[in-house]
């Protein structure tokens, strides 16, 4: 597989005039690293044209967009345990608000509403393993994380080609593992998506029919590994 082009992160409108050179090279870098096949600039960019298609529902604009940027910038498909990646990327991030008081581009999440501040883009996302929020959350300041979360998985209700496109690039993170144990191992996370009660959460994902649309994609994708069919 052909790597993606890079992301300029300086042509989101955000950080157009703002994002200090030495961050956006740092993280499309980051983003660039040669084990990344999925998880490079194109899956941030694909995010981020959610994000602006979608951005009137959204309550804390910078926020979210940080949160995007920085949501995989350390990803490592050998990391010990599920959530070292997450814990990483949020590590660097608050190296990122450090680097940046005092500057004119200091960050603040501030909330509208509380006036509290987070050293995370999205308050409380820190204590969510990723995508495990089971149904939509009755306080409106978890909206905005409902709306990343499926901005995340969105790829799961790709059309069928691009969803291909996606399983050739996940196995190729992957291929330290054998056959055998990367068709079990990528099973068992499939048929833990497929046991929720809703994969997605926000307002656009159901507007966009995207349940049905990964569920098909998810059993689909579970019967080549069953038969050992080649993958994509």
């Amino acid at each position: 597989m052909v790597h993606t082009t890079t992301l300029d992160l300086n042509e989101t409108p955000f950080f157009s005039t703002h994002l200090p050179n030495k961050w956006r090279l740092r993280l499309t870098t980051l983003y660039a690293e040669p084990h990344r096949y999925y998880h490079t600039s194109r899956h941030i960019a694909t995010m981020l044209k959610l994000f602006h298609e979608t951005k009137q529902f959204l309550r804390n604009l910078k926020a979210v967009e940080l949160a995007i940027l920085f949501h995989d910038a350390i990803y490592d498909p050998k990391s010990t345990t599920s959530c070292e990646n997450e814990e990483n990327s949020i590590a660097l991030f608050h190296e990122f608000v450090k680097d940046m008081k005092g500057t004119n581009f200091a960050v603040s999440t501030q909330d509208s509403d509380t006036h509290q501040y987070s050293t995370h883009p999205i308050p409380g996302i820190q204590h969510l393993p990723k995508h495990v929020l089971d149904a939509p959350t009755p306080d409106p300041s978890m909206s905005d994380i409902a709306f990343f979360l499926d901005y995340d998985l969105a790829i799961l209700a790709a059309e069928r080609s691009e969803y291909q496109e996606y399983m050739r690039a996940i196995r190729k993170e992957y291929e330290h593992y054998s056959e055998d144990a990367y068709r079990e191992g990528r099973k068992k996370v499939l048929e833990t998506f497929l046991a929720r009660e809703r994969l997605y959460l926000s307002a656009f994902a159901e507007q966009r029919g995207l349940e049905g649309k990964a569920r098909g994609n998810l059993r689909w994708e579970i019967e080549i590994l069953e038969k050992g069919d080649p993958i994509g």
